[in-house]
């Protein structure tokens, strides 16, 4: 007797059959479980049903293989797939659930797309739950890596103030760590001391190690902004 499959809709709880393969990385993904969110026309494929995995398989999905659909430059939180694949679930938790978790993982991987520099970011800031958390682990970790002093430029327009962009400074410390304007460092300039953002600065030495380090910040300062 020829089996029958099921037609299904956006909005249907669904689980993958036993031994289906993820369509690009190969990995055994049976048992899965998730909603579809979209049901498209492959020119190749044909129908497919494009599932968003639930908080529970994204819970039990093996980290190797986020990285790999990261590196791939694939979404891991959903999956198209033909329908023959796939049986009608019971939903097990709500999209809701599914987000949280999803955000959670996928943030080890946001700053994979800045290659080596992000590479540095992440070991940085890697366990910190909140932002001021970050700026924290930031401050200790440019205090203790940084070589003081240094020359910098302030390289952003400043409307008022004593420094004005294109001053070149002498940083000679953290001065503390600022919700608002990240981490501020101790300057002298022209024998008189203040403090600014380490943002607003340049180094003038673009080979030294210093360089590297306050780039990386400011990348992460500006993209933790977005």
């Amino acid at each position: 007797m020829t089996e029958t499959f099921p037609r299904f809709s956006e909005g249907d709880s669904v689980v993958v059959r036993e031994g289906v393969e993820h369509p690009v990385l190969g990995d055994d993904i049976g048992g899965w479980q998730g909603w579809i969110v979209e049901m498209l026309l492959d020119e190749t494929y044909g129908e497919l049903a494009v599932v968003a995995w639930d908080s529970v398989t994204l819970r039990e999905m093996p980290p190797k293989h986020c990285e790999e659909a990261e590196e791939a430059g694939i979404d891991f939180t959903r999956t198209a797939l033909v329908p023959l694949a796939l049986e009608r679930a019971t939903p097990r938790d709500d999209p809701t659930d599914a987000f949280d978790v999803a955000s959670a993982l996928d943030e080890p991987f946001d700053w994979d797309y800045l290659g080596k520099q992000g590479e540095r970011i992440r070991d940085v800031v890697e366990g910190a739950a909140t932002r001021r958390d970050a700026l924290s682990a930031w401050s200790g970790f440019l205090a203790q890596n940084l070589e003081f002093p240094f020359a910098a430029e302030v390289a952003n327009f400043r409307g008022h103030g004593p420094l004005q962009e294109g001053d070149v400074v002498d940083v000679r410390r953290i001065s503390l760590v600022d919700d608002k304007h990240g981490v501020i460092v101790g300057v002298r300039f022209r024998n008189l001391q203040y403090d600014i953002p380490l943002y607003d600065l340049e180094l003038v030495d673009e080979l030294s190690a210093n360089y590297q380090m306050v780039d990386d910040y400011c990348a992460w300062w500006e993209t933790d902004l977005d």
